[in-house]
């Protein structure tokens, strides 16, 4: 596991199935809110060795939330009220989207060889980057999160990668009815779309979500 700095998007976490430094695909993984790349690293390499020859980076998100933990979108209409409700997404979307082109650039690696990978609140910060990305990324996968998405997103809509939410009805702190506000959205945005209800998750990824979000992974990346 080796260490990188961004520009962008600072304290990520790297590492990779690779044993001689080239990679076919990439991944970026997005924490849940008050978590950090560091934290959510042991998900990271689980994943990366069901795929091989990815490299996957974990950033931190924006809003520190203390003890070196962070989030990704706060509470934008208590921080400021004034800013238009769509304009925290978009500058979110930004930064992650700047991020990637360095990684995609120093790698040699393109949209069709990128996915996401969000928990909860990252969920939605990977949705927002990558359907406002201007080129199509080859798949996102959505682990368990009250993903609630702005309507404005859906005019800010560029692209449209798979999409894969998966979401845990096991007395999850989060109702699985926001897997179906998230589903409903991204249907009306016509976004290719599979989603998978864990009967015996809660608020977490466990050997079923985890084997579900696996396969949709290897099938956007055609391995």
């Amino acid at each position: 596991m080796t260490a990188m700095t961004q520009t962008r998007l600072t304290g990520t976490q790297c590492w990779s199935s690779s044993h001689d430094g080239r990679f076919q695909h990439l991944m970026v993984l997005f924490h849940g809110a008050n978590s950090s790349g560091e934290l959510i690293a042991p998900l990271g390499g689980r994943i990366s060795r069901a795929l091989p020859n990815t490299y996957v980076f974990s950033p931190n998100g924006p809003k520190p939330t203390g003890d070196h933990r962070f989030g990704w979108l706060g509470e934008p209409r208590l921080e400021n009220p004034a800013e238009p409700p769509g304009e925290p997404y978009d500058r979110l979307s930004r930064d992650i989207n700047q991020t990637l082109d360095l990684y995609q650039e120093e790698f040699g690696l393109a949209d069709a060889d990128t996915i996401f990978v969000g928990i909860a609140e990252g969920a939605a910060a990977a949705l927002g980057a990558a359907l406002t990305r201007p080129r199509r990324i080859a798949g996102v996968l959505c682990f368990a999160g009250p993903m609630s998405m702005p309507p404005e997103l859906l005019d800010e809509i560029r692209s449209r990668p798979p999409v894969c939410l998966i979401h845990g009805n096991g007395g999850s702190k989060f109702s699985p009815d926001s897997l179906s506000a998230t589903y409903r959205f991204l249907k009306r945005a016509g976004v290719p779309l599979t989603s998978h209800m864990c009967r015996t998750a809660k608020h977490d990824i466990n050997g079923e979500a985890f084997s579900h979000g696996t396969r949709f992974l290897s099938k956007v990346l055609d391995q």
